[in-house]
């Protein structure tokens, strides 16, 4: 697999663990708190919306509740089969 790739897969994951709260955060709190740079950020961001994964109001971001939902159960079933 591509590195670029997988760098890119693995900011989608962190950003969308990150809104696992299901609470609003201001893009600049995801940037600061994952260190993504604001311009990475936003085409994360795009991609997200234009699958329905999270939705937006002004310059908040939060995980759709069928993606958290969906999120939470892969998580829960990896748990338990470790």
């Amino acid at each position: 697999m591509h590195k670029k790739y997988r760098m890119l897969m693995s900011m989608v994951e962190k950003v969308l663990v990150f809104l696992l709260d299901g609470t609003w955060h201001d893009l600049a709190e995801v940037a600061s708190n994952l260190q993504i740079d604001h311009h990475k950020l936003d085409k994360i961001v795009k991609l997200l919306i234009e699958f329905d994964f999270i939705e937006t109001k002004s310059t908040q971001v939060r995980i759709e509740s069928d993606t958290k939902a969906f999120l939470e159960l892969i998580i829960n079933d990896t748990e338990t089969s470790d």
